[in-house]
């Protein structure tokens, strides 16, 4: 079983790269843009214009920074779907809502505040860019979301099955290294210090003497097995 987080960071990868790879198709057979100009105007976000010049280190800036932003989408939306379990219970009903959020987050308020230059307005540009939000950014984070809740669940679950299975193997090794552990025998003088003992509590499974019964050897009995 993986870890929880496991999930959210593939879900994720796989949001980013659908939205990645949608807006360099897009831009190839609309303008013939090369998928590393879609990487630098990511990049140009945080370094402006010059990113444009600066080659494949500000279109490798540009693909780690939209890998990272995506990533954080998914965590946003995992760790508030822990607080409101209707996020991760109902994916197909808030993911696109979520996506939906992201794309009026973005376009309004974070490419405004960066360095880059406003985005396209472009009116398919525009309605095919809200429809991946939905379905290819927010679904994708609210699904593996769920997967990583149900992930989070089962491994609580499995705790007390794993005590269990501990202790089970931990009574057989003892029995292993100590075989007569199980009927372990003590002194009848053990009794002593206990008020009113019920007898039918000790079941007799052997005598032996210990020591020389003339010099005050004891006789040993076993707990009952």
């Amino acid at each position: 079983m993986k870890r929880p987080w496991f999930y959210v960071l593939l879900g994720g990868l796989v949001a980013g790269t659908f939205d990645i790879t949608y807006a360099s198709i897009f831009w190839y057979l609309k303008r013939a843009v090369l998928p590393t100009r879609v990487f630098q105007s990511v990049a140009s976000g945080l370094v402006g214009d010059g990113s444009f010049t600066g080659g494949w280190r500000t279109a490798l800036l540009g693909l780690m920074l939209h890998y990272f932003i995506a990533i954080s989408m998914a965590i946003t939306y995992y760790l508030v779907a822990r607080r409101w379990s209707e996020l991760w219970q109902k994916p197909w009903t808030y993911g696109p809502l979520y996506g939906v959020l992201l794309y009026g987050i973005m376009n309004y308020i974070v490419v405004p505040l960066s360095a880059a230059n406003p985005g396209s307005r472009n009116l398919v540009w525009v309605v095919l860019s809200i429809i991946v939000h939905a379905f290819l950014i927010g679904t994708p984070c609210a699904l593996f979301a769920r997967r990583a809740m149900v992930a989070s669940r089962l491994r609580v679950e499995q705790v007390p099955e794993l005590l269990a299975a501990i202790g089970s193997r931990i009574g057989v090794l003892a029995q292993e290294l100590h075989p007569g552990l199980l009927n372990a025998r003590i002194p009848l003088g053990c009794f002593d210090e206990i008020e009113e003992p019920d007898e039918r509590l000790i079941e007799p499974i052997g005598e032996c003497l210990v020591g020389d019964p003339a010099v005050g050897g004891e006789r040993l009995v076993g707990l009952g097995e």
